[in-house]
């Protein structure tokens, strides 16, 4: 597992240097004082007050609630609708960012530190809570390498690399074997062109 400092370092000269946009790609970091106030691993405080996660990039995810410190999901998506016992569902998600192409928000669990992307269209619905959480990665070291390795790595060696970072993120159903799917099977030009980061949300 790459170090901040190592990812930092990577993550410039290997994703940044290249951008078309680099601003979309800069990392954001999460400053020391906001983290005192939340409940996550070691690992992953050290990992984004020292290195932090991209404002955006592909696959259309953007992580721009890092550099606001770790709202809740409540504080951003409809917010000032959310009933006390809505909100205890997920009282333990820390809101990072959002899966721009589903409009899916992105989140930290503070009891393990795992991170998973919420269905959006499922917020609201109490009987389908409990499957409407897709996982994504381990933790945030994981997911910051997973980010550069899809970045890096060439459709035919992703899986494998991605698999070697944190094998559970390729498993069945989980965010990156999904997102390995379409890449082995288009073009590289065209499948840049469709990864390059939105810039919107649904909220």
């Amino acid at each position: 597992m790459l170090t901040p400092a190592q990812f930092t370092l990577r993550w410039q000269s290997e994703v940044l240097a290249r951008e078309s946009l680099p601003e979309d790609a800069k990392l954001l970091t999460l400053p020391a004082q906001q983290l005192a106030s939340v409940r996550l691993p070691e690992a992953a405080c050290r990992f984004l007050r020292e290195a932090g996660l991209p404002k955006a990039c592909a696959p259309f995810l953007s992580f721009e609630e890092v550099g606001e410190g770790l709202p809740r999901i409540w504080e951003r998506y409809s917010p000032g609708q959310w009933h006390p016992e809505e909100r205890a569902v997920f009282e333990h998600y820390l809101l990072l960012g959002s899966d721009d192409d589903a409009g899916n928000p992105l989140c930290i669990d503070e009891r393990d530190g795992r991170v998973i992307s919420v269905e959006h269209e499922l917020l609201f619905d109490p009987r389908a809570r409990t499957s409407g959480t897709t996982f994504v990665n381990s933790g945030i070291p994981e997911l910051a390498e997973c980010l550069l390795v899809f970045h890096t790595t060439s459709p035919p060696a992703l899986v494998d690399a991605l698999r070697r970072v944190d094998p559970p993120a390729v498993g069945p159903g989980a965010f990156w074997s999904c997102q390995t799917i379409p890449r082995r099977e288009i073009g590289g030009k065209v499948w840049a062109a469709l990864t390059r980061p939105l810039r919107w949300k649904f909220w």
